[in-house]
């Protein structure tokens, strides 16, 4: 997000809200996709993913589709990486039933399953423009497409040095101050030019 957009607004709410009212199960999620690696996709994830800290956890699709979903329990943030499958609708009915459920069954070998409140929230990044199915009026999905060329070395060891080092936290301080007027969790994300296009 390069100006301050009403898109960029929603967004930043969206990453405050769950920091500000911990355990708040968000009835949306964010999707940033772009076709050039290197263009830092994956950055506000693992900054997220900094603030949250052992509640947090990357996930790819094998872990979704897996019977057994150990990963989920006491988390409260997923960051999923190139979540795509070949069959786009199951695909989206299992992400849906993510995003809203209000509840999780864990199953973990060889213990009974049990169900605990569902708390995690979901941010996607992916490099392909049909990682989702995305229907026609679908208000569960943020989509913003990363453009771009990839980043220049020093750029991105810049960045990496901030991920690494006290930039999560100044994200943190910047979160748990940001105002929040008008954002309700369960109020439906905005429409993007990105996300008209995926669908």
């Amino acid at each position: 997000f390069k100006d301050k957009t009403a898109e960029r607004v929603w967004f930043e709410k969206w990453c405050a809200y769950p920091i500000q009212f911990p355990g708040t199960k968000l009835y949306t999620t964010a999707m940033v996709w772009g076709l050039a690696k290197g263009t830092g996709k994956t950055a506000m994830a693992y900054a997220l993913m900094r603030i949250y800290g052992r509640n947090a956890i990357e996930v790819k699709n094998k872990d979704l589709r897996n019977g057994f979903n150990a990963w989920a329990e006491h988390k409260q943030f997923v960051y999923g990486d190139e979540i795509t499958g070949g069959d786009k609708r199951v695909d989206n009915d299992l992400l849906k039933g993510l995003i809203t459920q209000e509840s999780i069954k864990i199953n973990q070998k060889y213990i009974p399953e049990y169900t605990i409140p569902d708390c995690i929230n979901y941010i996607f990044a992916s490099n392909h423009p049909d990682a989702f199915f995305v229907e026609d009026h679908e208000r569960r999905y943020f989509i913003h497409e990363v453009q771009g060329r990839p980043a220049e070395r020093a750029k991105y060891e810049k960045l990496n040095t901030w991920l690494k080092g006290d930039g999560p936290s100044a994200l943190f301080y910047y979160l748990r101050r940001l105002r929040l007027d008008g954002f309700n969790p369960r109020e439906h994300a905005p429409s993007t030019s990105a996300g008209r296009d995926m669908a």
